[in-house]
């Protein structure tokens, strides 16, 4: 089953720009549209997923909703009873997220991935069973990383 987790553009409170979802194991989470908004993903113990994104532009408090998200996706990992063993962040990682406080205290920053886009919409997909992550261009539907979330990836997404 695909999960979306869109930021929510249309919410009539700008400090309700984000989402989080639950995923569970063995579905793959969405994350369309990834540009000037931050995706955030935590992969637990047993291909569980849990899945935060954010808003990004002016007045839309990416900071506050950073902090509301996490929140959020803290309460499906506590509900989950596993341990996260892997954070993701990709897309705009500019300082207005304060992103590095989006990271669970005490985690190991070797298991901490950041994947900066430099420009232009881009679908990403996580593949729970798989442990695959895919990133394509929103336009033309052109693979810009597809690969295991533990071997080598991209330093960045142009």
């Amino acid at each position: 089953m695909i999960i979306t987790c869109a930021e929510k553009v249309a919410a009539p409170n700008k400090s309700e720009y984000f989402e989080a979802v639950d995923v569970g194991p063995y579905n793959t989470l969405f994350y369309p549209n990834v540009d000037s908004c931050l995706s955030i993903t935590y992969l637990l113990e047993g291909n569980y997923l849990v899945g935060g994104h954010i808003g990004y532009g002016a007045n839309l408090q990416p900071e506050v909703n950073g902090l509301r998200v996490k929140q959020k996706m803290d309460q499906f990992v506590a509900a989950a009873h596993r341990p996260i063993t892997k954070v993701f962040f990709i897309g705009n990682t500019k300082d207005d997220y304060n992103y590095p406080r989006l990271i669970p205290p005490d985690f190991d920053f070797d298991n901490v991935h950041v994947i900066p886009s430099k420009g232009g919409q881009m679908n990403v997909y996580f593949y729970s069973s798989r442990r695959w992550l895919t990133l394509e261009r929103v336009s033309t539907k052109a693979e810009l990383f597809s690969g295991s979330i533990d071997g080598q990836l991209p330093a960045f997404v142009a």
